[in-house]
């Protein structure tokens, strides 16, 4: 990320649909993304996450919750089990992760959508953990928020804080999405002391 000392990796998509024990159909997509930290002093991560995003006016009024999910969510070769679907109310009633990351240190977390899933309401799924400076990278998306999130301009400074957001597509068929929203979901920040 720039010149951030901060490097994002984000895995592909995946997902799954599945039917609660009310009868109720939902689709969930998730990303795990790994989060390095490349200097040589300690920064501390934060992400939160609201306990309900709207889809864009287009669509309608619906909304869907974007969730942290176990790590057993983004380990490969993993099947979902019932058990991991049963926990998934307890992720939503904790939106949000506060970590110090030593230097060297790497931080791996799955952030899932969920949603409801009907004939007529398209897909919401992640895509990447990005730094709020890259706004020119996605000048196509939807960005939520204000200036006011935007990166401080000299990042290593003690104090400073580097915005994160969250992409989000809307309506995606074989990887392409027909719109995006950049949602602002925390921040690294590198401590006085």
């Amino acid at each position: 990320m720039k010149n951030s000392g901060l490097r994002i990796e984000n895995a592909p998509t995946r997902g799954l649909g599945f039917t609660d024990s009310l009868g109720m159909k939902y689709g969930m997509v998730y990303i795990t993304t790994t989060i390095i930290n490349d200097t040589t002093i300690p920064i501390d991560l934060q992400f939160a996450f609201s306990q309900e995003y709207d889809y864009p006016t287009a669509y309608g009024e619906e909304q869907y919750n974007v969730i942290l999910l176990s790590k057993e969510w983004g380990l490969n070769g993993v099947e979902i089990t019932d058990s991991m679907i049963n926990e998934l109310p307890k992720f939503i009633d904790k939106p949000y992760l506060d970590k110090t990351l030593k230097p060297n240190e790497e931080c791996v977390e799955t952030i899932g959508i969920l949603r409801p899933s009907r004939a007529n309401l398209c897909s919401a799924s992640p895509y990447a953990i990005l730094e709020y400076s890259d706004r020119g990278n996605f000048p196509l998306c939807e960005w939520a928020g204000n200036q006011d999130q935007e990166s401080n301009p000299s990042p290593k400074a003690f104090g400073a804080k580097l915005a994160l957001g969250l992409q989000v597509g809307f309506c995606t068929v074989g990887g392409q999405y027909e719109s995006c929203k950049i949602i602002p979901c925390g921040h690294v920040s590198y401590p006085e002391n």
